[in-house]
């Protein structure tokens, strides 16, 4: 990854950014007739693909005029007020060209260093899908069956974690907790941090609910490295990344902050990025990339697994990986709008009608937005740096004027329900009931109020048929929380944050 010069592009014309540069600008000048050669070359490459951005608007009608590209712009700038972030770039990607992007801000509010086009962020949790992709296309490859237990390729795991299975793992339907209790670490062995948990990493019994588990997806690294005999960073380069010529891409911590990185903040400061050096961090949030590499991901990904004449990733794997497995529908601007799925590694939604699958990052200093509409051979790319804040108002206006939109979302309607039915105390874990893992739901005049154990209460208001939103001081968005039944109807479940509680009996 080389050092690149800042760059000054807003919106760019047909044929002026692409995927990948042409090789006729590295042909020396030294001789004139060179120099022609590569003018008309370079001008060849502009008409085509011209023509090619002119089909890709043929079914949209024109291309965006700058009033509506002031409207996104200031919808990002309002954004980075909100959010406090000092540097944002976004990009809109169409049939593998970059069609739209701009920088905004600071990399970095003590070097005054200005983000561009080309600059590294942490993509935090969009990590997971290159997890389940390497994972998934390794199965294909050893044709190992996804729905086996993983104790049949790691033999050394606990006897409950060896009955988990890929499926589960990847959908995140394992009963797997967020993090151990005791927050034991073992950063320099994967492997024994998971013989360390046992089965204590577990919170429900495998294929019971949903519940959002970076330590699943820890685990489904380790299966990746033991399936390629390699280390975890390895296996995702010589699967992934390199096959893709995804260059700026990396899990190396040292090459990206020397390079042109986006330094994470927190309350206006400046921060070190995680510690991702940590390997059970890796698998679910530790690849850094920038734009370019990003669009390349994502054309693949909507081009049935093809990029540029060759099939990295099989239509099988893609098939399985856009699976709606797991609904869940809380927290929308994690891209998990209310009639959202989980499949492997990508989130299926709709936003005003339109078909979505991608994934979010949150690194709690930085933050990353993917949207893909295959339909439409679009996809939306927003980083910023810095966290819980996801610019999801920038990406739904780029959406709005980037890709036609002709339906309207359907209305949400709220059936009466017996609030006293989600009364009670839910535990993060149901095997340790510790004095700070656990939430209340009361009954208080006709009104469901929520109180955490460090004795903060809202009032909970109903916005859909199981599911609540309450005012948090802390959070720059309203904050929301789901519940789920079990098999026998009764409500057992409280998600927040994606992450599962389980009611206690």
């Amino acid at each position: 990854m080389k050092n690149k010069r800042p760059q000054t592009l807003g919106y760019v014309p047909a044929g002026l950014t692409r995927i990948k540069s042409s090789s006729a600008f590295l042909i020396s000048f030294e001789h004139s007739y060179k120099l022609t050669y590569i003018i008309m070359k370079s001008f060849k490459v502009f008409l085509i693909h011209g023509f090619f951005l002119g089909l890709a608007f043929s079914s949209f009608g024109q291309m965006p005029d700058q009033l509506k590209l002031s409207e996104l712009e200031n919808t990002i700038y309002n954004d980075m007020k909100i959010s406090g972030a000092p540097g944002a770039v976004i990009g809109v990607v169409r049939h593998g060209q970059i069609i739209y992007q701009k920088a905004f801000g600071l990399c970095n509010i003590s070097t005054q260093t200005p983000v561009n086009n080309s600059t590294v962020f942490q993509i935090a949790s969009v990590t997971k899908t290159f997890t389940a992709t390497a994972l998934l296309m390794s199965c294909e490859k050893n044709n190992i069956d996804i729905n086996a237990p993983i104790g049949n390729i790691i033999k050394e795991l606990s006897p409950n974690l060896s009955k988990i299975t890929i499926h589960q793992l990847l959908s995140h339907n394992s009963g797997m907790l967020d993090y151990w209790p005791d927050n034991s670490e073992c950063k320099g062995d994967l492997l024994q941090y998971f013989l360390n948990a046992g089965d204590y990493a577990l919170f429900e019994e495998p294929g019971k609910v949903f519940s959002y588990s970076n330590n699943g997806y820890a685990l489904a690294g380790l299966l990746l490295a033991t399936l390629n005999k390699s280390s975890y960073p390895k296996a995702i380069n010589d699967i992934l990344t390199k096959p893709l010529k995804m260059t700026n891409t990396t899990f190396d911590l040292g090459q990206v902050t020397t390079d042109f990185f986006a330094t994470g903040h927190i309350n206006g400061k400046p921060t070190s990025p995680s510690s991702l050096t940590n390997p059970t961090l890796q698998p679910a949030g530790g690849l850094f990339s920038n734009l370019a590499d990003m669009a390349r991901f994502a054309t693949c990904i909507m081009n049935n697994g093809e990029i540029e004449s060759q099939q990295i990733i099989s239509k099988e794997v893609l098939r399985k990986m856009m699976g709606k497995y797991q609904f869940f529908g809380i927290q929308y601007q994690y891209l998990s709008y209310p009639n959202s799925y989980y499949g492997y590694g990508l989130i299926s939604y709709d936003y005003k009608g339109i078909d979505f699958i991608g994934h979010s990052g949150e690194a709690g200093n930085q933050n990353s937005l993917l949207a893909m509409a295959p339909k439409y051979k679009t996809a939306v790319v927003v980083f910023s740096n810095t966290g819980y804040y996801p610019f999801i108002n920038s990406l739904e206006k780029a959406v709005d004027i980037f890709i036609p939109i002709n339906e309207k979302p359907a209305q949400k309607t709220i059936s009466k329900q017996d609030l006293s039915k989600f009364s009670g105390r839910y535990y993060i874990s149901n095997w340790k009931k510790s004095k700070d893992d656990w939430i209340n739901i009361e009954l208080k005049n006709t009104k469901l109020q929520i109180v955490f154990a460090d004795k903060r209460t809202f009032e909970l208001t109903q916005y859909a048929d199981n599911r609540f939103t309450f005012p948090d001081p802390n959070l720059k968005f309203l904050p929301e929380i789901g519940f789920f039944t079990n098999m026998s109807g009764e409500v057992k479940y409280l998600n927040y944050f994606w992450r599962t509680h389980v009611k206690d009996k």
